[in-house]
């Protein structure tokens, strides 16, 4: 059962109580909850490409409160740890591959190119004479 820990304490405990017998409580935090705007927000500065460090700031803050369970719940993110991951697990991994997605676009940001010919990269412009 999943609960917002912003409830507070008493709220957590009034969960526990009310689950049935063997259900584990997670509490998540802020890092985790951001709403539908928040996460429309960050789309949509990604497609318009504006204020791109502002954008995947945000979006390293979110994946970082998303890709936490795997380290703190590796019980209920994996079957059998590292090598297969839980339905759970599945959502948590394609948020890492999010996450890289974010670095190429980071890189973009800070002056870096992609380049589609390697030869481009190694000899950018022919000698003079040659």
């Amino acid at each position: 059962l999943t609960v917002h820990a912003a409830g507070g304490r008493a709220m957590l405990e009034d969960a526990k109580a009310a689950a049935p017998a063997g259900t584990k409580v997670v509490a998540v935090t802020v890092l985790t909850s951001l709403d539908g705007s928040d996460l429309d927000a960050i789309g949509v500065g990604l497609l318009v490409g504006r204020w791109m460090r502002v954008i995947l700031a945000l979006l390293f803050v979110q994946m970082l409160g998303t890709i936490t369970p795997l380290v703190l719940f590796p019980a209920e993110t994996f079957t059998q740890f590292p090598w297969a991951p839980t339905l759970e697990g599945q959502y948590i991994v394609k948020n890492v591959v999010l996450v890289t997605a974010a670095i190429v676009l980071g890189a973009t940001v800070r002056g870096g190119q992609l380049v589609a010919d390697p030869a481009l990269v190694a000899d950018p412009e022919p000698e003079a004479g040659s």
